[in-house]
């Protein structure tokens, strides 16, 4: 166990150093997890490899950490200093990887450490020279606070900029390794299409690690059943591929080094198709592993795995961000540290699922960082699918060495081409299935750490109980920390205008009644879903299970679109829809006429001490347009006051300040169209703040006329496309916006 621990704290010593100079985490805790870390080696008497006063233990440990700064430093600097170019180019590059949504990884040739992410409808392949000309844009960075970041994911991949082209000229096809590798991968698909059809998606997602080929459903479906993550990355597939050149290996009359290399070459060639952390992983293992072998040093096989780590690492550190690498490497360490004892179980099936659950167990932490949800059922469903998918691996994987089986060895590709059909079926059920599902706020980095430090610990003798259960203390008020913060601070409201872009989406919570209130979902067309893409990541975040009200202000796309995904996603308990304009809300009136309500002015809820109050549609019947039935509806919680005007036109807003009413923060309606305003209207109203649903656009919204009045009368305003999610926190004699407190 203690040369394990070594090596795991050298590691994780390199990848403090690396992350220091990258400027992602604050240094500070950097520097406190690192003294940490050297307190578990001077109380574990770890690393006493030079002495036992542990002097040349810190010089060594300092020495790591330098050469992880170093090694962030020029990454970091890399990256800055390729950024300082951003402009149209027009010049040759060469095609690296190909992807099937039409998206590809182009070197520019007068700039070959510059990345590009190339989106095309031309047909490429890997190592074309191209004719290239195209705006080099800066990625987006993420839309919400906390959410997916497309310019970090990118930027981890060493990917500098995107564009868009397609009017691209074929200069030349340079047949290199990449080339060939892909051309037998397009060749190896093709002729598994013909005998499986479908089904061949399933081998190139789990065997190939292109899980772009499933359908959405599948992948989330895959996800919550365990197989997306602890299979797919976990470098069975290179297990597979072993079981095979083993026998090769055995029966090569070859010796010594040749032999190795007949057995190598094949794998790293695997590796070089998929490209996959997981698989690499497995691969430098085996080639460290023979290295310690010829070198006979002992006791090996948790040093190889971190060595192997710290490889990748060094060629690339943005590497340590893959949610696949983050997997992959957890669950080796955890199944490795624990791999004596697992042994000593005699009952095969009882070891498979004990390392099943293991497995599982390990990789929740980093599943609830992500994507904020887990499937409970995935502890017991893993363990059991997993030879199902070792199965197809494994015939997959002889295909791929000897393709010409598949034509020969029918009853083979048959079998295959059942448990494959079985697969889609369990997927399609287990897809219906309303699972127990935790979905809550994201662990922070400091419960991950605790988490992985007591299973690391938990069993050293040498590491005290006292300490033991200090550990396990902190863990569980970390965990706990932000439920009890809001037990005792829940006399408050909180309204976020979160970021959809060129659309609305508004969530209310209603903290001390628990209730939780959205308002629109922004727009949902054939390129994008705010329903899917923004707003239930932005609700898991939260933690919200449930939405006791979802309110359609009207019907257009921009506002109403996402809200039909998130109806399929997350439990509703009511809906309003606009009075006069049952027309837009045909489809909704099938599905959830139960929930559905028609709301117009005579309309008022209590919450507790919060008061909701519909302002728009009138009660009449009448013909208007949609616009005009627009829900605008004011929320009142102590002397503080909201106006949430939805898409409504400028009669509305004047016949409030007719009636003299006033409001501490109005949305603006129309995303700040100069058609919903006039001149002072705002001042009328005496609104102390204005908030603009607004994204990028062609209509420049939100109007300059209005931002100049709203300067020249000192009238704070916020927008979702500068300051991303606008979070307004309302006391009974206290509101604060962005945690700035909104003065009179």
């Amino acid at each position: 166990m203690e040369e394990k621990l070594n090596s795991i704290i050298i590691t994780i010593v390199f990848i403090i150093g690396l992350l220091i100079p990258m400027d992602l985490i604050n240094v500070h805790y950097l520097l406190m997890f690192l003294l940490f870390i050297l307190f578990l080696v001077y109380k574990c008497r770890l690393l006493l490899i030079f002495d036992e006063k542990f002097r040349y233990t810190y010089i060594f440990l300092l020495i790591i950490v330098l050469l992880g700064i170093l090694r962030g430093y020029i990454f970091s600097k890399d990256y800055i200093s390729v950024l300082k170019f951003d402009g149209l180019y027009s010049g040759n590059a060469q095609i690296l990887t190909v992807e099937k949504n039409k998206k590809h990884i182009v070197r520019l040739n007068n700039k070959p450490h510059c990345l590009v992410m190339l989106t095309t409808k031309e047909e490429l392949k890997p190592g074309m020279i191209i004719s290239l000309k195209g705006y080099l844009e800066l990625p987006k960075s993420e839309a919400n606070k906390g959410g997916f970041s497309y310019k970090d994911y990118l930027k981890y991949k060493g990917i500098k900029f995107t564009t868009k082209s397609n009017n691209i000229i074929i200069l030349e096809q340079i047949k290199n390794l990449r080339y060939y590798l892909f051309e037998y991968q397009e060749y190896y698909i093709a002729k598994l299409q013909k005998k499986l059809g479908n089904q061949t998606r399933f081998i190139e997602s789990i065997f190939l690690g292109n899980v772009s080929s499933l359908e959405e459903t599948e992948v989330d479906t895959w996800r919550k059943m365990g197989i997306l993550h602890l299979q797919a990355v976990s470098g069975s597939q290179v297990g597979a591929a072993l079981d095979i050149l083993l026998f090769l290996f055995v029966i090569t009359p070859k010796k010594g080094l040749i032999k190795y290399i007949f057995f190598l070459t094949p794998l790293i060639l695997y590796g070089l198709m998929t490209d996959t952390p997981s698989v690499w992983r497995v691969i430098l293992f085996l080639i460290i592993i023979k290295i310690f072998q010829v070198f006979k040093i002992e006791k090996y096989e948790m040093l190889a795995l971190m060595l192997s780590s710290v490889v990748l690492i060094i060629i690339n550190p943005g590497i340590i961000f893959y949610i696949s690498f983050q997997l992959s490497y957890v669950i080796s360490i955890g199944l490795l540290l624990y791999s004596e004892k697992i042994k000593e179980i005699k009952k095969p099936i009882v070891k498979i699922l004990l390392s099943g659950i293991i497995s599982v167990i390990l990789s929740w932490p980093i599943l609830i960082f992500y994507f904020q949800e887990v499937s409970l059922m995935s502890i017991f469903f893993t363990p059991l699918i997993s030879p199902l998918i070792q199965l197809i691996i494994f015939i997959s994987g002889i295909f791929m060495f000897f393709p010409f089986f598949i034509d020969l060895i029918g009853l083979l590709t048959y079998f295959l081409k059942l448990i494959l059909i079985l697969l889609e079926q369990i997927t399609l059920v287990f897809s219906n299935i309303n699972l127990p599902v935790y979905i809550g706020k994201p662990w922070g980095l400091a419960n991950i750490i605790l988490f992985y430090l007591l299973y690391i610990f938990w069993n050293n003798q040498i590491f005290k109980k006292y300490y033991r259960k200090v550990l396990l203390g902190v863990f569980i008020v970390l965990l706990f920390y932000n439920t009890l913060l809001e037990f005792f601070d829940s006399k408050k409201v909180i309204v976020t205008f979160i970021n959809v872009g060129q659309g609305d989406c508004i969530l209310i919570e209603c903290k001390e009644m628990g209730k939780v209130i959205l308002i629109d979902g922004g727009a949902k067309n054939d390129y994008q879903d705010m329903g899917k893409r923004e707003v239930i990541p932005y609700l898991k975040r939260k933690g919200i299970k449930k939405i006791d009200i979802m309110i359609s202000t009207h019907g257009d796309n921009d506002y109403r679109g996402g809200l039909e995904t998130i109806l399929k996603k997350i439990p509703v308990s009511k809906i309003w829809i606009p009075n006069n304009r049952e027309e837009d809300y045909k489809d909704w009136l099938k599905l959830y006429e139960k929930k559905i309500e028609i709301v117009h002015d005579e309309i008022k809820i209590y919450l507790g001490d919060i008061v909701i109050d519909i302002i728009n549609p009138d009660n009449r019947d009448n013909n208007e347009d949609s616009n005009a039935s627009s829900i605008v509806l004011s929320l009142e919680y102590g002397e503080s006051s909201i106006l949430l005007t939805g898409d409504c036109d400028l009669e509305i807003l004047d016949s409030l300040a007719m009636d003299r009413l006033d409001y501490d923060i109005i949305k603006a309606p129309h995303h700040g169209s100069k058609n919903s305003y006039r001149t002072g209207i705002y001042s009328d109203l005496k609104a102390k703040s204005v908030i603009f649903s607004v994204g990028e656009n062609k209509y420049g919204h939100p109007s300059k006329d209005i931002v100049a009045e709203l300067e020249k009368n000192d009238i704070k305003y916020y927008r979702n496309d500068r300051d991303l999610d606008v979070v307004v926190t309302l006391k009974k004699y206290l509101i604060d916006i962005n945690g700035r407190k909104l003065v009179d």
